[in-house]
């Protein structure tokens, strides 16, 4: 949807182009449509227009060469199939002749389904029932076919039929009309008294902690389609279908406790009126007692439980039947050899005593890490290449391909595979340890190697005779195709109604002989497939349900696949679902503010349809079979006015925000005392009380010192619910120079055994597309394992991955993402320094290189948690108001895809919360300030659980923030944030801490007081030293270590000295600054 503006008058070019872009958020078209059982639809305009805006024309194209120009038109297909209805509307600003038009267009599917409409009832007298019909359509007559479930017919509209036995029958109708759309409708009808006999019963076990296993033994009903829903202490657990269903579930809901709960199960059966429930009182322990050990220095031995062991549970440790420990995870040396020792973990619950475990294990000498997991990659050259994750010389490898290939002593074997599927089996074994051995076996599928580039899809379709059919396609490659189905069809499009299967089809193009093959698992609807949420009102517009806050009852509209419903979510407690067919669906809420004196905005979810302006919001849903998804939850806000607009790079100076301009994400606005930031398209957007507001805005990092305009603005927002937007602010950047900023982000701790990664960025600041290297150097001892988008290069032993990055347009970035092997020995305690570093080439001169390079401190610890929050320089800080660097990581380790994720982050009152600058995130959020409290809203951002699909199931925030200034020595900076998973409990993330250390701070002794910053300090390769409000004259800086040695004495021309660590040993050293013969400064630095 691209709206277009069109100027009334003749102006010049330059006039036209700043008044069209000033116009361009001006209005949007946008609409919603329903359908009655008569197959009328009603199509209902949900437009915006900017305040001042006035639509002054509708114009309806439906597609089946019918139009109209009401606001709400209504219009009856008379063939089914997918119409394209396109809405275009014009609006005028008031008392000018700019106009703003826009165009929507949605596709329609009309099916057989929606033109026959109505049920049927029955009434029943001993054993003779009357059936009356109530079924309507437009294309009439309409004829019936009754089967009674006895054997008995009719084609009466209104039959009536005596059973002969008592019992439950089931009843259908099946109506036809002359369009050739038919419905059939089935009910159960009771004789005498007979009941449905439906009657729930269960068995459980417990085989392991935190793992449930349910199986039914519910008897009577629809033996195959009962539906279970299984709820422990109330918590809904999951769904079954059919009597005799099993299912594990596993890991149990977070707070689940120990001890005797409830486990209920409800049964119902479909198109029936029968359900009944039984529960009974189980016993629950997750306590855990399995751990895991690592060998430290001096055979220090530190144990580790799983992370869920803390809290409520009590820990002994034995050795060798000798109690030595108590405490969660502790560290030991024993005052004999470990080898051959047995250590025994006790896990009890106290306030559940029943509720135990305990694990025994034989300590090694070597504890055996064999990992046996493999990649691989086919070039264009057809050679498939296997990489191990662990390639470490002290390491035999075997691989065996279909059985009869073997291929030892090649850690990367590399050979020639036709395109085929190998069974592909991976061997490694520890040298001089044959005990210590892994093996893993996967399914390799070599396909053809470009430039045969043909990829085959498959799509399910159902025509209006409600046939279902299977369609090849072949895409990346044009030419003439042959199909051969696994069925032996030889047609591109196959009829498979009610056939389920697996189908298969190899597709051959004739002039190239390329073949390409997929399949296409065609199964029954799901009748179990649900996706629920919650509505509420959203007061404070965080987009969470505090408690402070309560639910409200929406309709909820849902359309899609064929279907089209709404639902109500309950008054009480704000919840909705509804079951549905596997699919893709439009869910919408909306809540009217006709006849109100406020206006309601939806702040769940923010989307680019809604951008928090508009009394409906909307989610796009991607259902598989038997898939539960919940989280699906809609806040609307009233009472308040929509302040908005775009922070955009203004390449061509032309004060307005053109289409080729790009938005920049993260940049704080503020509108009179509220704070908001810039999402991924560079908008923002603020739901405050009405008043006037001047919004100001001050470019920050990475455009710190760069001007932006307009300066501010003025904003009479006086409208309740009206939305006040186009307030854009244009950096304005100089054409003809570079200037790059690199962004480091840690995005999971460094634990021996796991992968580190790390996200960078690399921004173009100013008006010219850039070229340039960009080199991260990693902490020796970590290794390369992979790099997306591929690396250049990467040398473990320098400990160094490159990148070429080529055309990075202005204002825009290009993200980069690398992951390293921590080796399982490696030392816990062990400070990581990390850094990135980019140089530009071609045609232009950098004129800032201060931003050409960001760091990252952190230190390995033993265990990693997804949830957490890092902060960088970690430990000790010097008093001058050191910037802090945050990052809050978060994973879903659900069973199913979160559908928004919000973090509540409170800053400690010893940083300075104007100083708050946004760094970087995993997907595009909405950022709020309020004082010192900082909301981050992913918006539905279906972020995949962590089983089925682990890489990404993680996401990150970050921002970088100042201490106050003169800070009392030994002050302890901590800080934590919350982290919201749709509608379940907040996540408490670990908590930082930074303490003052006077002895890192800089002294100055100039009478002029020079401003002197040391970043980074500790530093690895080198660090910058910036002098500002010295005199205009050289500088000399001299280095001595704490022996009083001089290690580094040189003269500088700037305020900026650059001070390389060249064969600086690892270490504090003391550094004097001197100017005209007089000392400016001192302090100390670390090197590492």
């Amino acid at each position: 949807m691209k709206p277009k503006i069109k100027l009334m008058l003749s102006m010049l070019l330059v006039m036209f182009s700043a008044i069209a872009l000033r116009a361009q958020v001006a209005c949007e078209a946008n609409f919603q449509w329903s359908v009655n059982p008569n197959g009328v639809y009603s199509f209902y305009d949900s437009s915006f227009t900017a305040q001042g805006y006035v639509i002054s024309q509708y114009q309806w194209n439906f597609g089946n060469g019918y139009t109209s120009v009401v606001q709400n038109p209504t219009q009856q297909f008379t063939t089914a199939g997918t119409y394209n209805v396109c809405l275009v509307i014009t609006s005028q600003l008031q008392g000018s002749t700019i106009t703003c038009v826009d165009t929507v267009c949605k596709s329609i599917v009309v099916g057989c389904s929606t033109y026959i409409g109505g049920s049927f009832n029955f009434t029943v007298q001993q054993q003779t029932v009357a059936f009356s019909s109530n079924y309507s359509s437009n294309y009439p007559p309409l004829s019936y076919t009754w089967v009674f479930g006895d054997g008995a017919s009719s084609s009466l509209p209104n039959p009536t039929h005596t059973y002969a036995n008592q019992g439950t029958y089931q009843v259908c109708v099946t109506v036809s009309d002359s369009f050739g759309c038919s419905k059939t409708e089935c009910k159960n009808v009771i004789i005498g008294t007979a009941t449905c006999n439906l009657q729930a019963y269960f068995t459980s076990t417990q085989p392991g902690p935190n793992t449930l296993v349910v199986t039914s033994q519910t008897t009577g009903g629809n033996v195959a389609s009962n539906i279970h829903v299984w709820k422990l202490n109330g918590v809904v657990l999951g769904t079954t279908t059919g009597n005799g269903s099993s299912h594990t579930f596993s890991p149990l809901p977070a707070n689940t406790p120990d001890g005797n709960l409830q486990l209920c199960l409800r049964v119902e059966t479909p198109n029936a009126p029968c359900q009944d429930s039984f529960c009974k009182t189980i016993t629950i322990c997750r306590a855990n007692g399995e751990f895991a050990y690592n060998v430290l220095a001096n055979d220090t031995i530190k144990f580790t439980p799983p992370a869920n062991m803390a809290n409520i549970y009590s820990h002994k440790w034995y050795a060798n039947g000798n109690l030595f420990s108590t405490d969660i995870s502790p560290k030991v040396k024993f005052s004999n050899s470990f080898v051959g020792m047995t250590i025994c973990h006790v896990v009890s619950n106290a306030q559940v005593p029943s509720c135990k475990d305990s694990f025994c294990t034989v300590l090694q000498a070597q504890p055996c890490n064999a990992n046996a997991q493999f990649q691989f990659l086919t070039d264009t050259n057809g050679i498939t290449k296997f990489y191990p994750v662990t390639n470490a010389t002290n390491w035999s490898h075997t691989w065996i391909i279909n059985n009869d290939t073997v291929i030892q002593n090649s850690i990367s074997p590399a050979l020639y595979l036709s395109p085929d599927t190998y069974n592909v089996c991976h061997i490694i074994a520890l040298n001089g340890n044959p005990n210590c051995i892994d093996t893993i076996c996967q399914q390799v599928i070599v396909r053809n190697a470009p430039p045969c580039n043909l990829h085959i899809t498959i799509a399910k379709s159902v025509n209006p005779n409600m046939q279902v059919l299977l369609e090849a396609s072949a895409i990346n490659m044009t030419g003439a195709f042959t199909y051969n189905w696994s069925n032996g069809s030889s047609t591109k499009v196959i009829n498979v109604t009610n056939n389920y299967g697996v189908y298969c089809v190899t597709v051959t193009e004739a002039g190239s002989g390329c073949t390409a093959t997929a399949c296409f698992n065609y199964q029954p609807n799901a009748p179990l497939d649900t996706i629920c949420g919650i509505t509420f009102n959203d007061a404070n517009g965080n987009g969470v349900l505090d408690s402070t806050e309560s639910p409200m009852s929406i309709r909820i509209y849902i359309n899609g696949n064929g279907q089209q419903l709404s639902v109500v979510s309950d008054s009480v407690t704000g919840e909705w679902h509804a079951y549905l067919p596997a699919g893709t669906y439009n869910v919408c809420a909306y809540v009217a503010n006709s006849g109100t004196t406020g206006g309601w905005v939806a702040t769940l979810p923010v989307s680019q349809n809604n951008n928090g302006l508009s009394p409906s919001a909307c989610y796009t849903v991607n259902i598989a079979p038997n898939q539960n998804l919940c989280g699906f939850n809609f806040g609307f806000q009233n009472t308040k006015v929509t302040i908005c607009g775009y922070v955009y790079i203004d390449v061509n100076a032309n004060g307005v925000k053109d289409s080729t301009e790009h938005g920049i994400q993260g940049q704080a606005v503020k509108v009179g005392n509220y704070t908001v930031y810039t999402n991924a398209d560079g908008y923002y957007r603020v739901n405050i009380p009405a008043g006037t507001y001047t919004v100001n805005y001050t470019p920050i990092s990475p455009y710190t010192g760069y001007t932006a305009l307009p300066a501010n603005y003025t904003i009479a927002a006086t409208t309740i619910g009206q939305p006040y937007c186009g307030n854009n602010f244009g950096i304005q950047v100089p054409s003809g120079q570079c200037d790059v900023a690199v962004d480091l982000a840690p995005l999971s701790t460094v634990t021996p055994g796991f992968r580190a990664i790390y996200t960078i960025k690399v921004f173009n600041l100013n008006g010219y597309t850039t070229s340039g290297l960009l080199t991260f150097n990693f902490e020796p001892g970590l290794t390369f394992y992979s790099a997306a988008p591929a690396q250049s290069s990467f040398d473990n032993s320098a400990a160094t991955v490159t990148w070429n990055v080529s055309n990075i347009a202005p204002g825009t970035y290009k993200l980069f993402t690398v992951r390293l092997n921590t080796p399982q020995n490696f030392q816990l305690g062990t400070p990581v320094f990390s850094f990135a570093e980019f140089t530009t080439n071609g045609n232009c001169t950098e004129t800032n290189l201060n931003n050409n390079i960001d760091t990252t401190h952190q230190t390995v610890v033993a265990s990693y948690d997804p949830n957490d929050k890092h902060v960088s320089p970690e430990g000790n800080i010097a008093n001058n108001g050191q910037e802090l660097a945050y990052t809050i990581r978060f994973q879903n380790t659900g069973t199913a895809p979160a559908v928004n994720v919000v973090i509540l982050d409170t800053l400690n009152d010893n940083l300075d919360w104007s100083t708050f600058e946004f760094k970087n995130a995993s997907h595009s959020c909405n950022i709020q300030q309020e004082g010192n409290l900082v909301s981050f809203i992913f918006s539905n951002i279906m972020l995949p659980d962590s089983l089925q699909n682990e890489a990404e199931s993680h996401g990150f925030v970050s921002y970088k923030i100042k201490a106050q200034q003169n800070l009392p020595n030994a002050t302890r900076i901590t800080n934590s944030a919350a982290i919201y998973f749709d509608f379940n409990e907040a996540i408490h993330t670990n908590t930082t801490l930074n303490t003052v250390d006077f002895s890192l701070s800089v002294k100055n002794v100039n009478a002029k007081q020079p401003t002197i910053t040391v970043s980074p300090n500790p530093f690895k390769t080198y660090t910058n030293i910036l002098v500002n409000g010295a005199e205009e004259s050289p500088i000399e800086i001299e280095v001595r270590d704490l022996a009083g040695r001089t290690v580094v004495k040189q003269i500088s021309e700037s305020n900026l000295i650059q001070l390389q660590t060249l064969n600086l040993a690892s270490g504090m050293y003391v550094y004097e600054l001197k100017q005209n013969n007089g000392v400016i400064g001192t302090g100390k630095m670390i090197a590492q």
